[in-house]
């Protein structure tokens, strides 16, 4: 698998040991000749990794004299590298236990402590590594490794017996009908998933992705997701953008690569994507960029690599696409982030905060486990283990949350008559890995509001408090379409604009809602000619007052810039109020606002002979003022070609 940051333990003493050890008939535990001569074939067998024979031998060594240490070392070293771990830990312990103070077999006490640890046995594991500690041979990196895995020990015992509501299952036959399938991503309405498959352990066999869309009968069964992408080549590993319309995956070996797995990128175009292109510098180096995982915009980049700038084996990185739609230089997530070890497979949320990744550096169940950080004003806080039973003594890789909190996805190890494959699993999240903040999406489709054609354009999500853009897309340049992600505890202004219509604005204030659904928005954009209008929807004041209030600057801002966009445009800014009140005080505080609006607008540039304003106080409805909702509608400010 190209594309996994894969454990290799750490049991490389023995081997070397025993590989380099004198053929002196009085270095060994055995004066038997036929014994040492097995000893001897076996060892070569193991260089040549043809392990049947070498196991064959050392069978045949131990019959000749079943106290031969060496012979029991070795058979466990081949017995733990073809991962059968019962029969290694067997082997190890009979050497031990016939020498258990001999310093040349103190690996066996840390390979004992790691094969336990792998097999979820901490408090078996931990006098192993204890004891391994104890011996005056122990050496760095290996006495650095049993430390840690102690304060694993430690870790695991505590998180077993505080469990978390958890209950994952294996999806359907459909999603993992290959022999491996990992790495999931889902976009932000969670209708559509996108994995990594192998059809066998074959070497001739490359890595693929696939597709699958949730319907009312389930998942479909999954599909090639387009020859455009997937090759003779590997690929995999793939982030796929909340629109679904931005996809970054890892691929290996193509002949424009930069290092041994670099990322690509590719954008869909209706119902089709782009031939990918490799993303170049500086995101890729001559060192392995792989796991991508995309924000919900597409703009904010996480990966994992393995380039020298890194803190450890592989770091994760992060890039953001600029507005000319270049990407920044990656930058290292730092030591509060990323370990001595490995540090992988990140997946930032939909709301842009949660940021899940794997690591085998940090105090957890043994191997590597899932963790949790939140972005914040200052940077990411310490992470957290996310707990047992998520994380056990396998590997655990490549989570992803669903955008309101409810699924979540992981790719796992099973084992089947002997084999192992990964397959996909799908869990209800418990309360205690949700997210405070909840998150939802808008989505819909542009049109122009004459003709009622779909429309490539751009829709912006600004925090009318902080004046800052929160995410920005673009509607598919076919189909129209396009999606955005929100989160609760925010005052929102989106716009919609386009060259040669006037754009489109309109307000969600989710700082206290009373409910925080789905929504779906069709947006239909005004041409820009004489006799179009639009609502300010995003232009505030106090009641029975005009003047503007300081998150009115976003509004008036885009409006600032349409106007120097289109000189030759003369323009009315009107205002409106309802029907509470005396007729005179209503025209009267409605023209102040409107004057309020344009004096605003004149002091950033705008030409004051190319607009007009007026107020219209109650005469000009939208809505019958019979109830509250619909008097808020008719206290409003319009925007006029003339």
């Amino acid at each position: 698998m190209k594309h996994k940051v894969t454990l290799i333990l750490l049991l490389v003493i023995p081997i070397t040991t025993l590989l380099s050890q004198p053929k002196n008939q009085a270095q060994y535990s055995t004066k038997n000749k036929k014994a040492i001569l097995y000893f001897t074939e076996a060892q070569t067998f193991m260089v040549r990794k043809l392990y049947p024979e070498a196991i064959e031998n050392l069978t045949n060594a131990l019959k000749k004299d079943d106290e031969f240490v060496e012979a029991y070392v070795l058979l466990g070293t081949i017995y733990k590298v073809t991962k059968n771990y019962t029969k290694a830990k067997l082997n190890l312990q009979k050497a031990i236990d016939l020498q258990p103070n001999n310093e040349n077999l103190n690996s066996n006490y840390f390979a004992l402590g790691e094969l336990n640890m792998r097999e979820g046995k901490y408090q078996e594991a931990k006098p192993y590594l204890q004891k391994f500690l104890t011996f005056k041979t122990s050496k760095p990196p290996y006495t650095y490794q049993a430390e840690r895995f102690i304060k694993n020990c430690d870790f695991a015992v505590s998180a077993i017996n505080n469990p978390l509501d958890f209950k994952p299952t294996i999806m359907d036959a459909k999603i993992n009908s290959f022999h491996d399938q990992y790495f999931p991503s889902i976009t932000a309405d969670g209708r559509t998933l996108i994995y990594t498959s192998i059809r066998s352990f074959s070497q001739t066999d490359d890595e693929n992705l696939v597709i699958s869309t949730l319907g009312d009968n389930g998942w479909s069964s999954p599909s090639s997701i387009s020859t455009n992408i997937n090759t003779i080549n590997n690929e995999g590993t793939a982030s796929i953008s909340g629109d679904g319309k931005t996809l970054v995956f890892t691929s290996c070996g193509r002949r424009d690569s930069k290092g041994t797995c670099d990322l690509y990128i590719s954008y869909k175009k209706g119902n089709e994507w782009t031939i990918p292109v490799n993303m170049g510098e500086p995101i890729n180096s001559r060192e392995w960029e792989s796991q991508p995982s995309l924000s919900a915009d597409g703009r904010t980049l996480y990966f994992a690599s393995s380039r020298r700038s890194g803190f450890g084996k592989t770091d994760i990185f992060v890039s953001y696409l600029g507005e000319q739609n270049v990407w920044s230089v990656p930058k290292n997530l730092g030591p509060k982030i990323n370990t001595p070890e490995d540090d992988a497979a990140p997946f930032i949320h939909a709301n842009g905060k949660s940021l899940y990744f794997s690591s085998n550096g940090r105090p957890g169940m043994g191997g590597f486990d899932i963790y949790l950080t939140t972005k914040e004003d200052t940077g990411f806080v310490t992470p957290v283990n996310m707990g047992y039973p998520l994380n056990t003594s396998n590997d655990e890789q490549s989570l992803i949350i669903s955008t309101d909190y409810q699924k979540g996805y992981y790719s796992g190890e099973v084992i089947t008559k002997g084999n192992t494959s990964n397959v996909i699993f799908e869990f209800d999240v418990p309360k205690a890995l949700q997210s405070t903040q909840k998150t939802n999406i808008a989505k819909g489709t542009v049109y122009d509001a004459v003709t009622k054609q779909k429309l490539q354009a751009r829709v912006e999500l600004i925090d009318i408090k902080t004046n800052k853009m929160v995410t920005v897309v673009n509607s598919d340049n076919i189909n129209g379409d396009y999606t955005l992600v929100l989160n609760e505890g925010a005052e929102y202004a989106l716009y919609c604009s386009k060259e040669g219509y006037l754009f489109k604005s309109m307000s969600f204030n989710y700082t206290d809602p009373q409910k925080f659904d789905p929504i779906s928005l069709d947006i239909y954009l005004e041409p820009a000619v004489a006799g179009a209008h639009i609502i300010l929807n995003n232009i505030f004041f106090e009641t029975g007052k005009y003047e503007l209030q300081e998150k009115s600057k976003t509004e008036l801002d885009k409006l600032v810039s349409f106007l120097k966009n289109n000189p030759q445009v003369k323009v009315e800014i009107s205002g409106h109020t309802d029907d509470v009140g005396k007729h005179e005080d209503n025209m009267k505080l409605s023209s102040l606002r409107a004057k309020a609006v344009a004096e605003y607008i004149i002091k950033l540039g705008i030409n004051a002979t190319s607009l007009k304003y007026v107020g219209y106080g109650e005469t000009q409805p939208t809505k019958p003022n019979d109830n509250e909702e619909n008097r808020q509608l008719n206290r409003r400010i319009e925007f006029k070609i003339l």
